[in-house]
């Protein structure tokens, strides 16, 4: 979804950051509270096999639990989605042209730092 906003908004510097704040701001409301998941757990009892599959089908698509995590706020790590709104200055600063060309630096530097970020995950804390 975010992908073709940007396509159409792409010409227009403060309808992107309007409309990317706001999607930051909604899937974060809905992450943290998992109202997605609360609904999606109450209509799977009462709806039909079709319906339900259906069900199954949003809940991958917006990537939601159907199990509410009850307590769950802005300033615990277990929220960080809020953090995407660090991205817009970057897409803000991006004029439309092709870079210098870092290529097969970033297919080494995207591994290389998930496996640190692992690493200190998993030992340091």
């Amino acid at each position: 979804m975010l992908g073709v906003f940007f396509y159409y908004v792409k010409d227009n510097k403060r309808k992107l950051a309007v409309g990317y704040l706001l999607f930051s701001f909604i899937y974060t409301v809905l992450y943290a509270t998992n109202i997605p998941g609360r609904i999606l757990y109450r209509l799977e009892p009462i709806c039909s096999k079709t319906v339900t599959n259906i069900v199954y089908f949003m809940e991958g698509l917006l990537n939601v639990n159907r199990f509410a995590i009850y307590g769950t706020r802005f300033y615990k790590i277990v929220n960080y989605f809020w953090m995407v709104i660090f991205a817009l200055p970057i897409i803000l600063f991006y004029n439309g042209k092709k870079g210098k060309g870092y290529k097969y630096l970033f297919y080494l530097f995207y591994p290389i730092h998930i496996y640190l970020l692992y690493f200190i995950g998993t030992k340091c804390m």
